[in-house]
């Protein structure tokens, strides 16, 4: 069997279309380097008004193979509503890095949306998001999730079991990916 060795590749033009590190990650900017899902059965209620939760079964870690790449986020978040009117509602996105504070990667952004009344039924929630400009090094460790916060002292539950009609033996969970982008 015969080997290649390489750093880089480069185009005529002396220009670096993609490196290969001493890893073995292959990158090349705009494309991504891994992928990581996690799919979580953990219900979060949240009754309070005008607070942010953290809704755990939105959360998925990551480490990083490249230093300052870009995250893009898709999940798709089971919610039931528990209210006798409609709230309105809203998601803000947000990491950890290296299990330090909670930060919100843009103060000025949410996305808003309205929950309807308990005989509304079975809401799905489907981000997605681009975390980029987070400074990090190769081998940090970050947590993405979303951080919920409704209008009205009202349940609303992220993963709810044993609703209605669910079939028997099922089980109402959360799917999370996230791929890191070369930059």
């Amino acid at each position: 069997m015969s080997s290649i060795l390489v750093q880089n590749i480069k185009h005529t033009n002396g220009t670096t279309a993609a490196t290969i590190d001493t890893a073995g990650v292959f990158s090349s900017a705009g494309h991504v380097i891994q992928a990581v899902t996690n799919r979580d059965t953990t219900a979060t209620n949240v009754t309070s008004a005008d607070t942010f939760v953290d809704i755990t079964s939105s959360q998925v870690t990551i480490t990083a193979k490249k230093a300052n790449s870009s995250y893009l986020y898709f999940a798709t978040l089971s919610a039931e509503p528990d209210g006798s009117a409609t709230m309105e509602c809203y998601f803000r996105f947000v990491y950890t890095l290296n299990s330090g504070s909670t930060i919100q990667h843009n103060s000025t952004k949410l996305i808003y949306g309205q929950a309807g009344r308990d005989d509304h039924g079975l809401v799905s929630v489907t981000p997605i998001y681009l975390f980029d400009g987070i400074s990090t090094s190769k081998g940090d460790v970050l947590k993405f999730f979303v951080q919920y916060r409704q209008s009205i002292t009202s349940s609303y539950q992220f993963n709810q079991d044993g609703l209605t009609d669910q079939p028997s033996s099922t089980d109402i969970f959360s799917s999370v990916t996230v791929q890191e982008i070369a930059t």
